[in-house]
């Protein structure tokens, strides 16, 4: 794009498709939420919510909300609020409150969807220098690999994957790096009997269908996906070559 700058600037932009009911996104959002007040993750009555008990917190988070909730409770990072009790006496399944050691937006990375991150730290001042996910660091920060942040360059000297830390250093070179490596994707079910989103699924099946306002015809199934790893190249930036593997 730098030497190019009208395909970025006069393309159309990308259209994204977002899933905000995904429980990995969702439960980040569920956790702030329960931490701010008492978050019920059951279908509310119609009379309850018409007649000023309450809003559906379901109109707001999804079909996975409850789902989610399942996850924060088995981790124990959500509880029944004691103080809500005696409103909900005829049903064991009261509001959640958050009860973890820490407010949880300050574990929630504004660039990275999962938990665990690898810090990348500066080997000469020992301050960390940015976070990135655990998918993502042996593409971006293996030993060898060139890591650009905010305008500088470093060399990654060393990967721990034990303490999840990378240890890079500043340096001044005139190429990049491109791991090189082979990802395989098996499927483990048949995913023509899975439908992805149960809650919007179509009404009409069959290739010559179209999907109607939220309607969805996707399809899902559990998958496993293994990544090998075999190198990484060297690549100048003046002339986009390879000179060393």
């Amino acid at each position: 794009f730098m030497r190019s700058p009208a395909k970025l600037f006069g393309r159309p932009i990308e259209r994204a498709a977002i899933d905000p009911c995904n429980p990995s996104v969702m439960e980040a959002h569920v956790a702030c939420a329960s931490h701010e007040m008492p978050l019920d993750p059951r279908v509310l009555p119609k009379s309850a919510i018409t007649d000023g008990g309450g809003r559906d917190a379901r109109l707001y988070f999804g079909s996975a909300l409850e789902v989610v909730c399942d996850r924060l409770r088995e981790r124990r990072l959500v509880v029944p609020d004691a103080s809500l009790l005696g409103e909900w006496k005829a049903s064991l399944d009261v509001r959640l409150r958050w009860c973890g050691a820490s407010p949880p937006a300050n574990g929630v990375s504004v660039r990275a969807i999962e938990e665990e991150r690898y810090r990348i730290v500066d080997e000469r001042t020992g301050e960390c220098v940015e976070e990135v996910e655990r998918s993502k660091a042996f593409w971006e920060v293996y030993p060898g690999a060139v890591y650009m942040n905010q305008a500088r360059t470093f060399l990654c000297v060393s990967l721990d994957v034990k303490k999840l830390t990378a240890v890079v250093r500043l340096a001044d070179v005139k190429y990049f790096t491109k791991m090189v490596d082979k990802t395989t994707v098996t499927t483990l079910a048949n995913a023509s009997t899975t439908v992805a989103y149960p809650d919007r699924a179509t009404s009409v099946t069959g290739a010559a269908s179209r999907p109607a306002n939220r309607e969805s015809s996707a399809q899902s199934a559990r998958a496993e996906v293994a990544v090998t790893f075999f190198g990484y190249r060297k690549i100048w930036h003046a002339s986009g070559t390879c000179f060393d593997t």
